[in-house]
């Protein structure tokens, strides 16, 4: 089935981009990036209702890894949603998706032992220059250190996520790994709570999406859980590397959205395309589509 591995992947991909244009909407009309992830790292504990299904608990030299998957990827969305309330969603999620498969390459060959074939190390170079050509953009305004570093660090946090569940899947089923990791995101918990201003949003003011909105929350946790549970059967089926470096294909579906919803939602999609931005990033789309092409082909 490892010829799945690649569709399964695009696909989640491109789940993943639609919930990055949905939760930007909701953090420019709603919530502190600190409340939405504590309702994010509370909703993914629906994952622990597939336990029926497949009920196993895993070794007891699994937990640490299933808490630390878990926690990691909460930590992840906390640095994400902390920088995309700041900058512009076309700007934040191609510098983080630049980062997450040079991480987990790095992780991966320290705590996994992977090595790769020369065509596989071609292809994902060539998705990350695909991705550096998405990823430019002529501005004059000054450079947020604060919310590179923020950037930064989601990346981290989310290639330590994949290798650790890569890990998990194998040992456990993937049912049980999926939903027992869960149980790790609760980290974001006491750390949100620590806020005062979260913890007035959160039990005082029972901050959470109202109207139009909340139809907006739950179309995002939806496409959100698809795309958590495709990604994470890629991880079954592929090198949690190869997965991650295909999420070029994600800033190029996110690019194109900002060329047609941009027309409709400027103040959503902000960011200004020259005729030489447009070119650039055209190039990075038809390179990103060549490193999928190699990986898909590979023999």
């Amino acid at each position: 089935m490892a010829f799945l591995g690649i569709p399964i992947a695009i696909l989640a991909q491109i789940f993943n981009g639609t919930v990055s244009v949905l939760d930007k909407f909701l953090l420019e009309k709603t919530l502190k990036p600190t409340v939405f992830a504590f309702w994010i790292s509370i909703t993914s504990l629906v994952a622990l209702a597939l336990l029926p299904f497949s009920f196993s608990l895993p070794p007891s030299y699994m937990w640490p890894i299933n808490l630390g998957a878990g926690a990691s990827f909460s930590l992840a969305v906390l640095f994400m949603y902390a920088a995309l309330q700041k900058e512009e969603v076309t700007r934040v999620m191609p510098v983080i998706g630049s980062l997450i498969p040079v991480f987990t390459l790095i992780i991966a060959y320290f705590t996994l032992g992977d090595r790769f074939e020369l065509l596989q190390l071609v292809a994902i170079g060539v998705l990350c220059v695909g991705i550096i050509f998405l990823t430019y953009r002529h501005s004059q305004k000054p450079v947020n250190y604060l919310i590179m570093a923020s950037a930064v660090l989601a990346a981290f946090a989310f290639a330590l996520s994949s290798v650790l569940m890569k890990e998990i899947f194998n040992v456990q089923s993937f049912v049980s790994g999926l939903a027992w990791s869960r149980l790790g995101g609760l980290i974001v918990i006491p750390l949100v709570l620590m806020d005062e201003g979260s913890r007035e949003e959160i039990f005082r003011k029972r901050e959470v999406p109202k109207s139009g909105n909340t139809i907006i929350f739950f179309l995002g946790r939806t496409f959100s859980g698809l795309g958590f549970l495709m990604v994470n059967f890629a991880y079954v089926l592929l090198n949690p590397v190869i997965v991650n470096a295909l999420q070029g294909v994600q800033y190029a579906y996110l690019f194109l959205a900002n060329l047609v919803l941009g027309k409709f939602w400027p103040k959503l999609f902000d960011e200004k395309i020259s005729r030489r931005t447009l070119v650039l990033k055209v190039c990075g789309v038809l390179i990103i589509i060549l490193g999928s092409v190699i990986l898909a082909f590979k023999p």
